[in-house]
C-alpha cells in the first residue's frame, strides 16, 4: 500500500483503459460471455461496458482498494450487480465447477504466480466452461524481445509488478485449457512503444 500503488497507478490504469485499440479488443473478447461469470483482476472495471446485456451479475476479484475505488463509477452505472472479493487470484473463495465463464484481462503479466491463477480459474469453472483472455506477452520478434528484457525490471517497478516477458499463451494451454479462438498482434496500433506490447486474446474452454 502507498500513494503510488493505491492512487497514482489506478489513475494511470484507468486512463490506459480508454485507449480505442484496447477497447475494440475487449469488445471482441467479451462478445459471447454468458452464464455465471467471475473476473480475476477486475481493476477499474474497464470490461464492464463490454459485457453482453445478458450478464447481470459478476463476481469481481480485485485485491487493490485503489482499483476498486476507481471502479466505483463504472459499477454504479452498470446494469447489473457486482459482488466484490478483495483477494488475489491465486486463491479463490468459490466452490469447484461453480461458474460458467472466467474473464481475465491484463492480469497474468503482474500476478506472482500465473500458474496458480490459471489453476484456480480452471478449478472453479465447470467442465467445458469458457475463459476469455487478453494479455500482453513476450514478443516473438528478436529486437522487441531484447528491449522487453532490458526494460522489464523498470517496467515492473513502475507497473506495480507488471512484467513484459511473460510467455502466457503456452501457460494457458498447459493449465488445462483448449483454445477455441485466439488472436495475436499489437495491442496498440500507434505510439513509439507499441512493439513492447504484443498481445494474445480470445477464448479458451476448460479441458476435461
Amino acid at each position: 500500500m502507498g500513494l503510488y500503488s493505491d492512487w497514482i497507478f489506478p489513475w494511470i490504469t484507468e486512463r490506459e483503459s480508454e485507449d480505442a485499440d484496447v477497447q475494440a479488443i475487449r469488445r471482441s473478447v467479451l462478445r459471447d460471455v454468458a452464464g455465471r461469470v467471475f473476473e480475476i483482476g477486475f481493476g477499474t472495471g474497464a470490461n464492464l461496458p463490454f459485457y453482453p446485456p445478458g450478464v447481470t451479475r459478476l463476481a469481481a476479484v480485485e485485491p487493490s482498494a485503489g482499483m476498486r475505488r476507481r471502479a466505483a463509477g463504472r459499477v454504479a452505472t452498470w446494469n447489473g450487480e457486482v459482488e466484490f472479493h478483495p483477494l488475489a487470484g491465486e486463491r479463490l473463495p468459490f466452490d469447484d465447477a461453480s461458474f460458467d465463464t472466467a474473464v481475465i484481462t491484463f492480469v497474468l503479466c503482474s500476478v506472482r504466480s500465473p500458474a496458480a491463477v490459471l489453476s484456480e480459474a480452471r478449478r472453479v469453472l465447470r467442465p467445458g466452461g469458457s475463459y476469455h483472455f487478453l494479455e500482453h506477452v513476450l514478443s516473438s520478434e528478436a529486437r522487441p524481445r531484447t528491449w522487453q528484457r532490458r526494460l522489464n525490471r523498470t517496467h515492473a517497478a513502475l507497473g506495480c509488478g507488471c512484467e513484459l516477458v511473460r510467455d502466457t499463451e503456452p501457460a494457458i494451454a498447459g493449465a488445462g485449457f483448449d483454445f477455441q479462438r485466439i488472436d495475436r498482434g499489437q495491442i496498440h496500433s500507434r505510439g513509439f512503444l507499441r512493439k513492447l506490447y504484443p498481445g494474445v486474446w480470445g477464448k479458451a474452454v476448460r479441458r476435461g
